[in-house]
């Protein structure tokens, strides 16, 4: 799969948007993520997940586990330059915090219609803590 060489890592950004989030609501200090799949987001606020993939293969990414309490799928997106047919491209999710907790998102990119007899091609979990500030 390739990658965006020239951007900053998704998981990079995000905690960089949460930081400035949490500060911006009120927050007195942004808690440190244990590793670069640990999110903590302010309830209220929207954060978002990208991933890369390649275009015309069928493959895409799936989200599953997203604990309807704590959080919620409010779109979906796909980002590409329409000057490179098939390619590269980002697939983004953009959830709300909506209440207080911990929740595991677990991506996957496989083909749609593959997804429930085979293996993806690759899996990846993020846990979210919401809080309260």
């Amino acid at each position: 799969m390739t990658r965006w060489r020239s951007r900053p890592s998704p998981a990079g950004l995000a905690r960089a948007a949460v930081a400035a989030l949490l500060l911006g609501a009120g927050c007195a200090t942004a808690p440190a993520a244990v590793s670069d799949r640990d999110l903590t987001v302010s309830e209220g606020t929207t954060f978002t997940v990208a991933f890369d993939r390649r275009a015309g293969t069928g493959y895409g990414w799936m989200v599953d586990g997203v604990d309807a309490q704590t959080v919620a799928l409010i779109s979906r997106s796909v980002e590409r330059d329409l000057a490179m047919p098939g390619g590269p491209e980002r697939e983004v999710f953009v959830f709300l915090a909506r209440g207080s907790g911990t929740t595991t998102l677990r991506f996957t990119y496989a083909r749609p219609s593959e997804a429930a007899t085979m293996s993806p091609a690759e899996a990846r979990a993020y846990r979210v803590q919401v809080i309260r500030c």
